[in-house]
């Protein structure tokens, strides 16, 4: 008869819960039944005193033989003899043991290898293997039945984890799961597919799936703290489909994705629209990069910037186009912002810097006037260590006067941090550049700032000039920003000017200078040198 493994030890209400493994004869009857149930006085004596002392007991006409003990998981024999045991057989009983108990070592071992292999040790939930394992063995029977794989995604845990200490995210953690494995039932599946990221499969009831997220609405208790956490979600109806389970997660992943984008406590289920948009996006992405790398569809596409008294020239500003082999032209507002989240806009910031440098460089041999070029500065440019570096390589290589060149930076890059933002346009001013502040005013955030940074130029963002009429004209945030760059001896520029009025009304409040489609659109590079000779020719 053999016992166990089981674990714990030491403790008879733990030796009690061994069970019967395996039993032959007499004994046959007690397979599976626990210790505690035996029912046979003189055996249940016999296994717990070879328990409790962790080694061979031998009686008048039995053997109780200790297999050893393991990770808290140990095991044992009871052998009846037809004789009591001489000293020779006790001895090889006792060898034959040591090669048992190797064998037992052996699958506690791969036990234990198995458990790490699947399970998740902290919560002891099925891992993304055996989460996708699970789903794709039971597809037949849960396809048709209502069941939902979802991903939920708790918000910000990596700050959490790092503020309340690591051991306190863990037991945080396992108080979700406690609490998952409470909202779906004992029949749904959890597991731990990430981190901070949990997979279900289960059947929700009548409020939905997104009523799983209620199960955040309450502070979760990590030693003696209420702790409030958010989470977001991603479902996909459980369906057969080609790629099984591992399409299932990747659907609900697209999903969750969509849910973050709509902001904390949001849950999305998967359509057949989130997928195309994602091919899509990862397609221009790929064309996008091919286009960089290979110098072909991206192009600079200046928009001149005028005196608002005369309306000559004074500087323009660079803006990147993308036109595609096929000349259909991609939108700035649909491929800028796939740059930045994918972090090539780094890459495709330091392009336009090169190509405008060399641009006026150009220019400058045809013997047009030296105006400057604003180019935009990107927040992930920005926050590049060698940045400064970079763009004084730039300068030195294109062979560019640096003061026809400013940077712009919008407000929000500015104020992320004063001090770092500070020491960096001073370094960049001391190559010779000049620097404005895009979008100003849109959060407000600087203008107890904007004295501390050694900028040169404020632009007044589009929005400020459409609101501006005859009756606004006094108290508007465009008379504001005037006003406050001019106590503080700084120039000022308007940009998205489309009327005479808008025009007149900002010449009357003093700004300088002016950019919009009341004055030319972005063009081409050669576009704007026959711009520049044709307004040069009507100021004659």
């Amino acid at each position: 008869m053999f016992c166990g493994p089981s674990e714990g030890g030491g403790e008879q209400r733990d030796h009690d819960e061994l069970r019967i493994l395996a039993a032959s004869g007499v004994y046959r009857h007690l397979e599976g039944v626990r210790l505690a149930d035996l029912g046979n006085e003189a055996l249940l004596n016999s296994l717990r005193s070879c328990l409790a002392g962790q080694r061979h007991v031998f009686g008048p006409g039995a053997a109780c033989l200790h297999l050893g003990r393991i990770h808290g998981k140990e095991a044992l024999i009871h052998v009846d003899l037809p004789r009591p045991a001489t000293e020779l057989t006790r001895r090889m009983i006792e060898v034959l043991c040591v090669n048992l108990g190797v064998g037992f070592e052996n699958v506690v071992l791969f036990e234990r290898l198995g458990f790490f292999a699947y399970y998740d040790p902290l919560t002891r939930l099925p891992n993304r293997k055996r989460f996708l394992d699970r789903i794709d063995e039971e597809m037949p029977a849960l396809a048709s039945g209502g069941w939902i794989v979802g991903i939920i995604d708790i918000v910000r845990f990596s700050e959490l984890n790092d503020a309340l200490g690591h051991r306190s995210g863990d037991l945080l953690l396992v108080e979700v799961t406690q609490r998952l494995q409470l909202a779906v039932g004992a029949d749904a599946l959890v597991a731990r597919v990430a981190g901070d990221a949990f997979g279900l499969c289960w059947r929700p009831g009548q409020a939905g799936a997104g009523a799983i997220l209620d199960t955040f609405n309450a502070p979760f208790s990590v030693r003696g703290h209420a702790i409030p956490i958010r989470a977001r979600a991603g479902f996909v109806d459980l369906a057969a489909i080609p790629g099984g389970a591992v399409e299932l997660l990747k659907r609900a992943n697209l999903a969750l994705s969509h849910a973050k984008q709509a902001g904390n406590q949001h849950w999305r289920f998967f359509s057949g629209e989130m997928e195309s948009a994602t091919q899509n996006r990862v397609r221009l992405l790929t064309e996008l990069r091919s286009a960089l790398h290979q110098g072909k569809g991206l192009e600079l596409y200046y928009q001149p910037q005028v005196a608002s008294t005369d309306q000559t020239l004074v500087g323009c500003e660079a803006l990147i186009r993308w036109v595609k082999a096929s000349g259909e032209a991609i939108s700035p507002d649909v491929f800028i912002p796939l740059a930045e989240y994918t972090g090539m806009i780094v890459d495709i910031g330091d392009w336009v810097i090169g190509e405008a440098c060399r641009q006026i460089v150009r220019w400058d041999a045809q013997g047009l006037p030296g105006f400057r070029v604003g180019i935009n500065i990107s927040a992930a440019q920005f926050r590049e260590p060698d940045f400064v570096a970079k763009t004084a390589g730039v300068i030195r290589e294109s062979g560019v006067d640096p003061s026809r060149l400013e940077l712009e930076i919008t407000e929000s890059v500015a104020m992320e941090d004063p001090l770092s933002v500070a020491r960096q346009l001073h370094e960049l001013k001391a190559l010779g550049l000049r620097v404005a502040v895009d979008d100003f005013g849109c959060g407000f955030s600087s203008l107890g700032s904007l004295n501390r940074l050694p900028f040169d130029r404020v632009k007044i963002d589009r929005a400020f000039v459409r609101e501006l009429t005859p009756e606004t004209q006094g108290d508007c945030i465009a008379t504001m920003i005037i006003k406050l760059a001019k106590s503080l001896g700084l120039d000022v520029i308007a940009e998205g000017v489309e009327t005479d009025q808008q025009a007149r009304l900002l010449r009357e409040m003093g700004c300088a200078e002016m950019q919009g489609f009341l004055y030319a659109r972005p063009m081409q590079a050669e576009a704007l040198e026959k711009w520049v000779i044709r307004g040069a020719q009507l100021h004659q």
